[in-house]
């Protein structure tokens, strides 16, 4: 059908799929959009309407005439892309630009980094999202706190107990809220762990109870505090604490 053509790195909007008014999503902020149209003509007026918070300067279309042209999204919308052809026919293509994109060829999803603080809290249950400032894939709960996602084999739960940790119980533990009821010691253990294996853990209980964590390295024990991200790397011989972070 005619209409206005669209290929980025994220999505392809491929003649035969196009129409004179159409609305189409799966593009990434970012990411160059190239824009035809199907059938070709002579003669080309190209136009654009911005969302809210984008940058003409920085979003604006290459040329307004030409029988292709480009342009770069800045923020997620709606893009909206219009294009005379010979002084007769109109079409009109609404591009829908996400943070995330989608790439169907390679089966992957691509995030791109996010301040948590522009990233809103949702009503119920989780939003997923690539932290700026943690470096990796986090998650935004209701109450707007930011926790990372843990990698690995995901262990389970900690009680409000003292105990030992093994990397064959999981590389990925976590603290459930008000679990501890009085002072805890944790002991990342050395029990089959190699170079290169990662215990990860989050408290997410906010009580006032202590609660120790040991390992093998320098610096043990550490006291682990509430809403506190650890993160301990076995370096052939012990484990060492490799990263410490407040999520607070």
């Amino acid at each position: 059908m005619a209409g206005i053509t669209a290929s980025s790195a994220s999505k392809v909007l491929l003649a035969g799929s196009t129409s004179a008014d159409k609305a189409l999503g799966g593009f990434a902020v970012g990411e160059m959009v190239t824009l035809a149209t199907s059938p070709t003509g002579s003669e080309y007026q190209w136009g654009q309407a911005f969302p809210t918070g984008s940058s003409q300067a920085r979003a604006a279309i290459s040329a307004t005439d030409g029988a292709s042209v480009t342009f770069v999204p800045d923020v997620a919308g709606v893009h909206t892309i219009t294009c005379l052809v010979d002084d007769v026919t109109s079409y009109t293509l609404r591009l829908t630009v996400t943070s995330t994109a989608i790439s169907q060829l390679a089966e992957a999803i691509r995030q791109t980094p996010k301040a948590d603080a522009t990233v809103p809290a949702p009503a119920v249950g989780l939003t997923q999202f690539f932290s700026d400032e943690l470096t990796q894939l986090a998650v935004k709960d209701p109450s707007d706190r930011v926790w990372p996602i843990l990698r690995g084999a995901m262990g389970a739960n900690l009680t409000d107990a003292d105990q030992t940790l093994t990397i064959a119980d999981g590389g990925r533990r976590t603290l459930p809220e008000s679990t501890l009821t009085d002072t805890r010691a944790k002991t990342v253990s050395d029990s089959g762990a190699v170079r290169g294996n990662v215990i990860e853990m989050v408290r997410y209980d906010t009580s006032a109870e202590v609660c120790t964590v040991a390992y093998g390295g320098t610096g043990s024990p550490v006291t682990w505090a509430a809403n506190e991200f650890l993160r301990f790397k076995h370096d052939g011989s012990t484990f060492q604490l490799d990263e410490r972070r407040s999520l607070s």
